[in-house]
């Protein structure tokens, strides 16, 4: 097991979460970095974020601070995103007292996950002022809060009343009051000896991993997890197994961690799973194999990217789930329109029998008297059998007659537009399976906001207003692949079938999709050779297969056939054509295969 895998260990916790010594190692390369600066711009991007931008050396450095419960965080940032339109009451509070005012230290609070951050400036009339704006990242109770030199709080971001903590408020006026101190022993002030008493006066049934994140200060379960591993003790184990030799090695493994805090000797790591960051730490990781590791300059860079690619993940994944919830609620909408659409067709059966009845009816008027009923031979059958119909007692047998005719013709022109309609119906649902489909193979912000467009264009969902002076995004291109000399470009949602289809493609070029199962369309441009090498249109089906519902499936039907034969119906929604002259390949895909193929053009649209 690696530190990886602490990420399955606990649903619902967040193991990488910015921990007490991650927290040290910022805080130590915040000061370093940015005391003796002045606050030359206050922003917030977000309701829950702040930008403090400093002046320093000659370079502005940008300070972000977040409040999300799931991504809480105290770095320098590179990211220049917009403030909000109007800036909020905690805002403008900070521009009053803190622009231009110098910043004299950055310091964390123990290895809590508290950071102080001290500035001096200048009042309204021209006083000096002492300030501290305090950044306390501790998940749901995450807060900044300005304090005066008096310990007064001027305001906070979050004010917090007597309803929701009447053991701690936080509202402008009252005096500050630190969250209560855990009863944890700092890692600089172990003794030889003093870790495994800790640990042996706890109840002895807890894990070892709970064991120290409950007894040292700043040890969050990453590290703790992390602490263990390289001294060769299992996280999940408990201590009654350890002897003397485990606990040298674990004092050895924290003490190390130890002087990395007093020697500000930090190693920013990030752990790597592919393109997608796991986890990351101030210290080298044990990281499992497949896991690739890399260190950074700053602290603040390994944050910074982790939490920009965390965040924007997070981003998609709500994107992308609000529009499934969108597609599911207008699919389920269309499958009881098309149950009702098919019960009327199921009425047509009797339309017949009415039609008969009427025929039977008009034959004998000259014989039949009002009633509640008529006995009349049927002369379709050729026993001539006699066949008993109802009637309306209160109407002649001509009447009735009329009535059974205007039900049968009712219930046949009834049946002729639920048949038209139940194929509407269908089709609609076949569309929104295949936006279904593009959002389940969908694996980036410019792929969602596409499929959105065109729920949009659907009017599925409402327009989206343009904010003022913001230019239209260009549509997101397909993903384009080399293979053998070979140009193989790929749709990933209808918008882009249709325009790689219908614009792009050349007549002589290759196109390809899946037999009857939603997927990408794909084009292989053509090149002098009269046809297409049989191992470049395998390769192309098996990107169609793996771009498909099918991705995991074998024997995937492929049809291939060239462009100029590929055509849209009028009226058609987006992503449908019809083709001809085809042929069907089967194939594959292999995953272990197309990666590698892939890997290019994904790191192409990353940049």
């Amino acid at each position: 097991m690696g530190i990886c895998d602490i990420m399955s260990h606990q649903q619902g916790r967040d193991y990488v979460s910015l921990d007490g010594m991650a927290l040290r190692a910022l805080s130590q390369e915040l000061h370093s970095r940015l005391a003796g600066g002045r606050v030359d711009k206050i922003t917030q991007p977000g309701e829950r974020d702040l930008v403090i931008h400093i002046r320093v050396a000659g370079k502005t450095e940008r300070v972000l601070f977040s409040i999300n419960p799931q991504n809480a965080r105290l770095t320098l940032s590179q990211k220049t995103d917009p403030g909000l339109r109007e800036a909020t009451l905690f805002c403008m509070v900070l521009r009053k007292h803190l622009m231009n005012a110098q910043l004299l230290a950055v310091a964390q609070q123990g290895y809590e996950r508290m950071v102080h951050l001290d500035f001096t400036g200048r009042n309204e009339i021209g006083d000096e002022t002492q300030l501290t704006l305090i950044a306390e990242l501790m998940g749901r109770s995450s807060n900044i809060i300005l304090v005066n030199s008096e310990g007064l709080i001027l305001d906070a971001m979050r004010r917090v009343g007597s309803g929701t903590n009447k053991y701690r408020q936080i509202q402008p006026g009252l005096a500050y009051v630190p969250p209560p101190a855990q009863d944890k022993k700092a890692i600089d002030d172990l003794a030889d000896g003093d870790l495994s008493a800790l640990i042996l006066a706890n109840e002895s049934n807890k894990n070892m991993r709970n064991l120290l994140v409950q007894t040292l200060a700043g040890i969050g379960p990453q590290t703790a997890e992390d602490l263990l591993l390289k001294s060769s003790i299992d996280p999940d184990g408990t201590a009654d197994y350890l002897g003397a030799v485990d606990y040298a090695r674990l004092e050895a493994a924290v003490g190390n961690l130890a002087a990395m805090a007093r020697q500000n000797s930090w190693i920013p790591t990030i752990l790597w799973n592919g393109g997608e960051p796991v986890a990351f730490a101030p210290f080298s990781l044990a990281a499992d194999g497949g896991f690739s590791e890399k260190k950074y300059d700053s602290m603040s860079q390994a944050v910074d990217l982790f939490y920009t690619y965390k965040v924007r993940h997070e981003r998609f994944l709500q994107k992308q789930g609000n529009l499934l919830r969108t597609v599911q609620k207008e699919t389920e909408r269309c499958e009881k329109k098309l149950s009702l659409q098919l019960e009327k067709l199921d009425e047509a059966q009797y339309a017949e029998r009415d039609r008969l009845y009427g025929e039977l009816l008009t034959a004998q008027l000259y014989r039949l008297k009002q009633g509640s009923e008529a006995i009349v031979p049927n002369f379709y059958d050729p026993k001539q059998a006699n066949i008993t119909i109802p009637m309306d007692p209160t109407k002649s047998p001509n009447e009735n007659a009329q009535r059974y005719f205007k039900r049968y013709n009712r219930a046949k022109s009834g049946a002729e537009k639920a048949a038209v309609q139940a194929e509407q119906t269908r089709q609609e649902i076949a569309y929104l399976a295949s936006i279904r489909e593009s959002l389940d193979l969908s694996e980036e912000l410019a792929q969602i906001k596409e499929i959105r467009s065109e729920l949009e264009d659907a009017g599925y969902l409402k327009r989206q207003a343009q904010k003022k002076g913001s230019k239209a995004e260009a549509p997101a291109p397909p993903l384009t692949v080399q293979y053998k000399g070979y140009t193989i470009m790929i749709g990933r949602n209808n918008k882009q079938n249709d325009r790689l289809t219908l614009r792009t493609a050349n007549g002589g070029d290759l196109w390809l999709h899946t037999k009857e199962i939603h997927g990408a369309h794909v084009i292989v441009r053509h090149q002098r050779e009269a046809s297409f090498p049989d191992e470049v249109k395998t390769k192309a089906a098996e990107l169609a297969a793996w771009f498909s519902k099918a991705r995991y499936s074998a024997q995937v039907p492929v049809d291939a056939t060239l462009k100029k034969y590929v055509h849209k119906p009028k009226g058609a929604k987006p992503g449908m054509v019809i083709y001809t002259d085809q042929e069907t390949l089967y194939v594959t895909p292999d995953e272990g295969v197309l990666k590698p193929l892939l890997a290019p053009a994904e790191k192409d649209k990353e940049a």
